[in-house]
């Protein structure tokens, strides 16, 4: 992959592991100036750690839970322009739609929904002003192969494709772009979680499924699933949803 944007800065939530940490990692090596964000200073010094050498970026984080209006708030101030701005960020709840209590129902519309709604609202003036910027939604085969198990999560990413849309009406003609991005089937912390949990606890379902995926080798790396966000990241296109290359019809993360 060539592409050169060293000359922007790029902000990716929830970017000390997984698809984020690839993303940051891709953008790096492409010159970008990346800002990690993570909820701890200890995952992102050792984010940081992990990226060392490996572009020509800078790299710098901020410690911030953006599933918060508060941590909205803390990235909005140390981090007040960005270039790009990747919404990575996500909060799962699953189980029976019975079962799943509503705090996890906020929770999951605060943090999926609600914070790159508050991002967006800020970062997207900048862009307009620069006559150039990029915005994606990391979203997940759930929001459109909606799970029993996990409702909850699928609605919410869901909503960020009609925010996609309707935002990319919004910047038209202003040189910034708004895509949804699926990552596939990927082998993150969130799949290894509920692999390891009893079935009882996240429906059998759900974890059979996870389970198969992971036994056949079905699964992409976030490396994988990462670069093929990148690619498209320099184009014009807007308004789109971007799959990544399934390797398996299994799930997302």
């Amino acid at each position: 992959m060539q592409i050169d944007l060293s000359d922007k800065t790029a902000i990716v939530t929830a970017s000390t592991k997984g698809i984020g940490l690839a993303t940051a990692k891709g953008l790096a090596a492409a010159g970008t100036t990346v800002v990690l964000n993570g909820r701890t200073k200890e995952s992102i010094d050792a984010a940081i750690a992990s990226l060392r050498g490996s572009g020509r970026g800078a790299v710098r984080g901020v410690v911030a839970d953006i599933g918060t209006a508060a941590g909205c708030a803390t990235l909005i101030e140390a981090e007040p322009v960005a270039d790009i701005l990747v919404n990575n960020v996500a909060y799962v709840a699953w189980g029976d739609f019975n079962e799943i209590a509503d705090e996890a129902w906020n929770q999951s519309w605060q943090t999926n929904v609600m914070a790159p709604v508050k991002l967006c609202r800020h970062y997207l003036q900048g862009m307009k002003a620069a006559n150039w910027g990029r915005v994606v939604f990391v979203s997940s085969e759930s929001a459109r192969n909606i799970q029993p198990d996990l409702v909850a999560y699928g609605a919410t990413k869901l909503a960020t494709h009609a925010l996609s849309r309707g935002l990319a009406k919004h910047v038209a003609g202003t040189g910034v772009t708004v895509n949804v991005f699926r990552p596939g089937a990927v082998d993150t912390a969130m799949q290894a979680y509920i692999r390891s949990q009893h079935p009882d606890r996240v429906g059998a379902e759900l974890h059979e499924r996870f389970t198969r995926n992971h036994e056949t080798g079905a699964l992409l790396t976030p490396e994988q699933s990462a670069s093929a966000l990148l690619a498209r990241l320099t184009g014009h296109d807007t308004g789109q949803i971007w799959d990544a290359i399934h390797l398996s019809t299994g799930e997302n993360r």
